[in-house]
């Protein structure tokens, strides 16, 4: 039996042993798709800041400095939201005395306004019940908008009603590499409840403009003014993302706002006009659904047990893509009976998925499903060498599987071999063991020939790529060696170039106690470390300090004193820009294609493709390529957009860059 954890879980929580619809609230997403009213108000000239109590909404100008003056002006003006008896989009006039000119201002639940005033230290409030204007301390210090200092200059900042979050789109002396955000508590005498870093977007920095934020008490909303126009949804306590969007912005040209907690909704301003915004609030999970981890693999399938109330369950199974699909039989399944699954077919079907579906009057307890699993055989090593005897291969295999293997087979192939070179059978494995298996007075098979071997029982194995490997040729020079170029440890094919810096990356999968000498031009090398390769084996790092030129290395690899492994190649040092072993994959050209190649130096890159009587056919340009494997993609077709006619052509790959110019030329085919 295999009872199934599940592994996808949204809008459900775990109570009373039972996952149920969550009461947490879902996130506000204020867009072009959840924008829900607009108006603009009469003698109303900017609303670029805004605040809300739910009653009415507050705006004015939003100021940074006098290098662009927006419309509005320092005074706010109320306007009616048509909740709690005010009429929809009806100017009140102008309410409290004038403000300093900023950039933020939040309505809090202490009844007051609080305007940023350009100060480190202080705030202007503004009482929404008596229009009196003051100022209050805030002794900690408040993060400037750009700088993240506790200096004098702007500072941005909104209210969810308990705390007011004070933002800023550079920290600790880093401009722009993260936000900082410190949170008050204007009860407690403005105490900073908590200091925290949010992490920048996919390019290592923050918005260029940070100018507009959001709170509903979980979250912080993140307003960027143009740019990509985004919004970024980050967690109020840590400020990890959680999510990002684009918003309206170049439709409305919103750019701050506040959270109504009143009515469950979000007021934003158009920085340009007097447009006043509306988005729906915090929503409520109506549904949601679990999901189990695949299930399987399965030589057959027996059972499933459901346990809850309300709700059904579909078995789903792999389409012929990969995606997940209802299997015709077994959708909407009732829980609290169990259900015969043996209609399933295993062979077709090795693993299988639970999808159900919770709304307020479901639950789901536990599901549990019974089947015969297939075999999971692993080998983990298999190495050969020679002996007076002849050549004796030593493998090991691993049982992975949750109970006893049956019977089994060890098979050797050989690549110049089309059937089975030998066949021995293997007694059952418990579960978890390992077994390590020796056959000997075998004859060694000749130079070049590859010998791998797979261990097999009587369904197919559960995870077919690891009963399989090459048994490793520890003797004469056959072991396997491997070169990399180093940063990147990108293939290095003989004749590739390197640069200043760069080196070889030497490794001998599979022979943890190898040891290498090195030799370039004849002379021996020292590499310059030793690193560890994920299975243990080592790999060294051979970086040259040699005068620009071309190279041959030789890697011999030793293994208690005998040469096991060779391998010669040529490197070409610093000096001019190169391209070296440029080719075309796949060849013959069928659909689409690459230009692969290396590259000595960063360059700008174009490829050429000429016909034979030398017109230019397609044009593709790589702007700014660095060192090493490079490609550029090719679909196949002219410049026009038209599939190229099978037959041959020419075509040129350019490399430019400070220090000169590199270009190589070949042909290719296309068969389509």
């Amino acid at each position: 039996p295999s009872p199934s954890p599940p592994s996808l879980r949204a809008g459900l929580v775990l109570a009373d042993d039972q996952f149920v619809l969550s009461s947490a609230p879902l996130p506000f997403r204020p867009s072009e798709d959840t924008r829900d009213d607009a108006f603009t108000v009469r003698s109303l000239r900017g609303s670029g800041v805004l605040a809300t109590d739910g009653t009415y909404v507050y705006t004015k100008r939003w100021y940074n400095d006098a290098s662009t003056i927006y419309p509005g002006i320092d005074f706010f003006t109320r306007m009616g939201t048509g909740f709690n008896g005010t009429v929809r989009q009806h100017n009140y006039g102008t309410f409290g005395d004038s403000t300093s000119a900023g950039i933020s201002a939040t309505y809090h639940s202490d009844g007051y306004i609080y305007n940023d005033s350009g100060k480190a230290f202080e705030l202007e409030r503004l009482s929404v019940e008596t229009g009196r204007l003051d100022t209050v301390a805030v002794e900690a210090g408040l993060l400037e908008w750009q700088s993240g200092e506790v200096v004098e200059g702007h500072s941005l900042f909104t209210s969810d009603g308990r705390y007011i979050y004070n933002v800023a789109m550079s920290a600790y002396g880093q401009t722009r590499t993260e936000w900082l955000v410190r949170v008050f508590d204007p009860a407690a005498d403005w105490a900073v409840v908590r200091e925290f870093t949010s992490p920048p977007t996919d390019n290592g920095f923050t918005f260029k403009w940070t100018d507009g934020v959001l709170a509903d008490g979980q979250r912080l909303y993140l307003v960027e003014w143009q740019g990509g126009r985004r919004i970024r949804m980050v967690d109020a306590f840590d400020g990890r993302l959680l999510d990002e969007w684009i918003s309206d912005q170049d439709l409305t040209r919103i750019i701050t706002g506040q959270y109504d907690w009143v009515n469950n909704k979000v007021w934003m301003g158009d920085l340009l006009g007097s447009t006043v915004l509306r988005y729906p609030g915090l929503g409520r999970v109506q549904q949601g659904q679990v999901v189990s981890p695949p299930i399987g693999p399965a030589a057959s399938w027996r059972q499933l047990l459901i346990e809850g109330g309300g709700l059904g369950v579909d078995v789903e199974v792999e389409g012929e893509e990969g995606e997940w699909v209802p299997h015709p039989s077994l959708a909407a399944l009732a829980v609290g009976q169990t259900l015969d699954l043996s209609g399933v077919d295993a062979a077709q079907h090795r693993r299988i998925r639970l999808r159900a579906q919770v709304d307020e009057a479901a639950a789901l307890a536990a599901w549990e499903v019974d089947f015969e699993p297939l075999p999971a055989l692993q080998l983990t090593a298999a190495e050969a060498g020679v002996g007076p005897a002849g050549l004796a291969v030593q493998l090991q295999v691993r049982n992975l599987a949750a109970r006893a293997s049956g019977p089994l087979s060890l098979r050797l192939e050989r690549s110049d071999w089309q059937e089975p070179w030998r066949q021995w059978p293997l007694d059952p494995l418990e579960r978890g063991s390992l077994r390590q298996v020796v056959f000997d007075s075998l004859e060694v098979p000749p130079v070049g020939v590859r010998l791998f071997a797979e261990v097999l029982a009587a369904q197919p194995d559960a995870v077919p790529h690891d009963n399989r490997r090459e048994v490793l040729l520890l003797f004469g020079g056959r072991a396997p060696l491997t070169l990399a170029r180093w940063p990147g440890e990108h293939p290095f094919l003989s004749g590739d170039p390197l640069v200043s810096g760069e080196g070889l990356l030497i490794h001998a999968p599979g022979v943890p106690d190898g040891e290498i000498v090195l030799r370039v031009d004849g002379a021996e090398a020292r590499v310059d470390s030793i690193i560890d390769a994920a299975d243990g084996s080592p790999r060294w790092l051979y970086r040259p300090d040699l005068e620009p030129g071309v190279y041959e290395a030789q890697v011999r690899l030793l293994r208690n004193g005998e040469e096991i492994g060779f391998q010669r190649t040529r490197f070409r040092l610093g000096g001019d820009l190169a391209i070296a072993n440029a080719l075309v994959y796949p060849h013959p050209v069928r659909e689409t294609a690459a230009f692969t190649y290396v590259l000595s130096h960063p360059a700008a890159v174009t490829v050429e493709i000429y016909s034979l009587a030398g017109r230019l056919v397609r044009r593709l340009e790589a702007p700014a390529q660095s060192a090493g494997f490079q490609q550029v993609a090719w679909d196949g077709r002219d410049q026009g957009g038209s599939v190229l006619a099978n037959g041959i052509y020419l075509y040129r790959i350019v490399a430019v860059s400070e220090i000169g110019e590199a270009v190589f030329r070949g042909p290719l085919s296309i068969v389509r």
